[in-house]
């Protein structure tokens, strides 16, 4: 009697321990899900953004392109090859910008007008213009080497025979700096005249030769710049 007393109080508390067990398991379970939802029970995910893990990692970095800026302006400028006279009278190249334009031979000589843009600017160096004030080119044509030049009657306004012949020795060399000229003509006014206004003629074609041409004590010529 006695023993079977004591195997029932033996079951008992095995009974009372294994329902304690499972209660307490079930608190733990709990607490787990309540403090550790699943991902996909999360309803609003705005505030997060997926982030690579680079900790250890060494990230190459984007190498620098250099840019040099132009402004339109400098863009549309372009070198060319003039010829002014100095202050000891000698014809002398010059090489400076203007803006391009269509026509760039025509826009080479009113750069060697008196009193334009380029010729301004030349002039702070002690150089001059050779075309009198005012000159503008009327027009142009270049055919088989030959540039034919009609120049507004302001070409008429110069000073003496000299002005005369450096003004055109500049005009040729000027104008022959382009691969499509060998040879120069003027015009006044859509007229072929036989002299300029102080005597120096222009009744035929000009070349590249006897720029800055003087004579020596010994009767040879020679060329200055």
């Amino acid at each position: 009697m006695a023993y079977n007393k004591i195997i029932s109080l033996i079951l008992v508390i095995c009974l009372a321990a294994s329902i304690t067990g499972c209660s307490t398991l079930d608190m733990m379970v709990g607490l787990k899900e309540e403090n550790n939802p699943d991902i996909a029970d999360l309803k609003d995910l705005s505030g997060f953004e997926i982030v690579e893990d680079s900790i250890g990692e060494e990230v190459a970095e984007e190498p620098v392109i250099e840019t040099v800026t132009v402004s339109p302006e400098e863009a549309k400028m372009t070198d060319i090859l003039a010829y002014y006279e100095d202050e000891k009278g000698f014809v002398v190249p010059v090489n400076t910008k203007i803006p391009w334009e269509e026509g760039i031979a025509k826009a080479t000589l009113r750069s060697m007008v008196v009193g334009s843009e380029a010729e301004k600017r030349i002039a702070q160096s002690g150089l001059h213009g050779v075309l009198p004030e005012g000159t503008e080119i009327r027009g142009m044509s270049i055919k088989d080497g030959l540039c034919r030049v009609d120049f507004s009657k302001n070409i008429l306004n110069t000073s003496s025979y000299e002005q005369e012949e450096n003004m055109i020795s500049a005009i040729t060399y000027t104008l022959t700096e382009f691969p499509t000229i060998d040879k120069v003509e003027m015009q006044v006014e859509g007229q072929a005249l036989g002299a300029l206004s102080k005597g120096y003629t222009i009744n035929t074609a000009f070349e590249r030769k006897n720029i800055n041409l003087y004579g020596s004590a010994d009767g040879v010529n020679y060329t200055v710049y």
